[in-house]
């Protein structure tokens, strides 16, 4: 049985929390169960921690959520790239691939002069994936803008569809953006 995080945070089954509220509730709650006061094991207390991390993410909020509203076995559930971010993937793919290349052929170079030889390149490369991020950036902020218009409109049973679509973009969005922010961090190590 999943764990009701929002119940746990007196916080109201929405796509979409105030901030400040949840993050005072969770303050108020962490002093009254944190070990030092309340005594005990501080199972409470991580509990409190877990349910803040889920609910403070926008994209962990959303999944907590279908989870709690409209399970979906995992074998049957299948997300798919949306439509229309079917052509930024091979942008993503190949400023990956480049920078990961780039930190193999740097790390590769035997001297710190011959991994300089590669500052230009880096940079060039760099640009483009901080590019691919910016867009990226302004795709996930649409799509929170979107979980933010079906929590208008939420229980209506339409916004349970539109939630589900929201969270598969979110879920590409982001985990695009993570690879591309690993791979530069690599060619920057590398």
């Amino acid at each position: 049985m999943v764990h009701d995080s929002f119940a746990l945070l007196h916080q109201p089954r929405r796509p979409w929390l105030d901030e400040g509220e949840l993050r005072e509730t969770f303050h108020r709650l962490v002093v009254q169960e944190h070990p030092d006061v309340a005594g005990g094991d501080g199972e409470a207390f991580t509990r409190l921690n877990a349910a803040f991390a889920t609910l403070s993410n926008p994209l962990q909020r959303v999944r907590h959520l279908l989870e709690l509203v409209a399970p979906v076995e995992p074998a049957v559930e299948t997300v798919s790239i949306p439509d229309d971010l079917g052509e930024l993937f091979p942008r993503i793919a190949s400023a990956r691939e480049a920078l990961l290349k780039l930190a193999t052929r740097r790390g590769a170079a035997s001297t710190a002069v011959a991994r300089a030889l590669f500052a230009r390149e880096e940079a060039a490369l760099r640009a483009d994936a901080d590019a691919t991020r910016a867009v990226l950036a302004g795709m996930i902020a649409a799509a929170l803008e979107d979980v933010r218009a079906v929590d208008a409109v939420w229980p209506f049973p339409t916004a349970l569809a539109s939630l589900r679509e929201l969270h598969g973009r979110l879920l590409f969005l982001s985990r695009w953006d993570e690879l591309l922010r690993e791979a530069a961090l690599q060619s920057e190590l590398g």
